[in-house]
Formats: C-alpha cells, structure tokens, sequence
C-alpha cells in the first residue's frame, strides 16, 4: 500500500504500532487504492536501473572534478 495514503490515519508519532495501526485502518476504506507486486524479474530490472544510474551519477562526478583541476 502507497505510504500517501496510509498517513491521514496516523494517528500520532511514527512507530511500528501506529504505523500498522493506519494501514489496518487506512485497507479497511472500500476507495483505497492498493500498489502492484512486482515480479522477480521486473524487481530485477528495477536494481539493474539503479546501479547504471548511480554509476552514470559517479562518472559525470567525477569528469566534473577532473575538469575543475585543470
């Protein structure tokens, strides 16, 4: 369930208690919407995406850095 619309039924600070509390109150609502589960292999893509877009992220750093030397 999307963390958006579990927090209007929070009730008070953000523990465990209180946050399993919200989501029993925010499932049993009939408009809830609930989020899809991924399968193993689009989870996978997911990681494959991540890692390529923090290495992309490193590598434009650091020519930026280098840049800056010279």
């Amino acid at each position: 369930m999307n963390p958006q619309y579990v927090k209007p039924y929070a009730k008070s600070n953000k523990n465990d208690f209180n946050n399993s509390e919200a989501i029993c109150e925010a499932i049993t609502r009939p408009h809830m919407r609930f989020v899809a589960i991924k399968s193993v292999e689009q989870q996978d893509i997911q990681v494959l995406r991540r890692i390529w877009s923090r290495l992309i992220q490193k590598h434009t750093a650091l020519i930026n850095q280098m840049e800056g030397v010279t």
